[in-house]
């Protein structure tokens, strides 16, 4: 009999999108699903639509629950699954109607405990905006290739090397085993605590997966809006990186990661942080405001110990001029950089 997969979808004001990215769980060419609605205490229709949908089709189980956010929905996904293999969608993005019959096909090939697909970006009309495509399906036999090879492309591009990051590096990625996840008690923390809430997922995750394929097919498509504002800026965004590199630099010591794996996250942090500050320079805050923003940011003590030679010299010419010159306290040249940045 073949394997009993969940997919966990979190849902929360998304009414508009959910008939499509429901529409493309239940008819997956692979049959044997659990799908698990979670309503994350949407105050739209969506709690409506998700009993609906429960009502037309055995498979689909709804929970509704108190407003957590998407990290706890997601584990709460988790302690309602039965699955030998779990996937992880966002609710406003689609999913190729065979993306669960390939891979699984993946997983009883190459006996793997992860399989990891290719992805597209789109805009509400269904047209790609850009695409995160691996060369060919391979395998990763061990844990020091998975750790090794496979993790840093994922985390971060190398430009020194020629090497781009061909993968996403999130939870709707791929499909894991619910095996690694009981054994060792995976679960995501709260993205109102920790911000870029995956990255701490899969960091355990891959410390544990012996066995991992990827796909070069692209089977998920993730929805960006194109037409939202770029113009607001959060004071608490950088106070939350500065959080998240804390923290996962903490797990990443605690697991017994290499150093290789420990540039990836500079890298990882560098370019989150360097998206705060276009964000601080697009918003509609005075000139004054934005440089204000900039600087207390740069003189950071928690960037500016962060910024290593070792992961400066893996990135673009003009990303490492600008840590360089913040690591210089030159500010104002920063400055100039980021309004010309494309």
């Amino acid at each position: 009999m073949s394997d009993l997969v969940s997919i966990v979808v979190p849902i929360y004001n998304v009414e508009r999108f959910l008939t499509k990215c429901v529409n493309s769980i239940v008819n997956q060419t692979y049959k044997n699903l659990e799908i698990i609605l979670v309503d994350d205490g949407s105050p739209d229709n969506c709690p409506k639509m998700c009993d609906e949908w429960a009502s037309k089709d055995s498979r689909i189980k709804v929970v509704h629950k108190e407003n957590q956010g998407l990290g706890f929905a997601r584990n709460t996904g988790i302690e309602n699954a039965s699955g030998k293999y779990i996937l992880f969608f966002d609710s406003d993005d689609y999913v190729d109607t065979t993306l669960v019959e390939e891979c699984i096909a993946a997983k009883n090939e190459n006996n793997a405990q992860l399989v990891w697909y290719s992805m597209s970006d789109v805009n509400e009309e269904g047209q790609v905006l850009s695409s995160a495509k691996g060369n060919g399906t391979r395998l990763y036999s061990d844990n020091k290739q998975v750790t090794g090879e496979l993790l840093p492309k994922l985390m971060s591009h190398d430009y020194r090397l020629g090497e781009p990051a061909n993968f996403a590096f999130s939870a709707w990625s791929g499909m894991f085993s619910m095996d690694i996840i009981r054994e060792h008690n995976l679960t995501f923390p709260s993205e109102r605590q920790i911000i870029s809430e995956d990255t701490y997922f899969l960091l355990k995750y891959f410390r544990f997966a012996e066995r991992v394929v990827t796909l070069d097919r692209i089977l998920y498509f993730h929805y960006i809006n194109t037409s939202s504002l770029t113009t607001t800026y959060k004071p608490d965004r950088q106070e939350k990186l500065n959080f998240f590199f804390k923290v996962t630099s903490e797990l990443i010591e605690k697991l017994g990661y290499d150093d290789e794996i420990k540039t990836r996250l500079c890298m990882l942090y560098h370019s989150f942080t360097l998206a705060a500050l276009k964000m601080i320079f697009t918003s509609s805050l005075t000139q004054q405001e934005k440089n204000k923003l900039a600087k207390g940011i740069l003189q950071e003590d928690i960037l500016q110990s962060s910024i290593s030679t070792n992961a400066l010299n893996r990135e673009k010419k003009t990303v490492r001029l600008f840590y360089r010159f913040a690591s210089l306290k030159q500010f104002w040249v920063c400055n100039l950089i980021l309004r010309f940045k494309k």
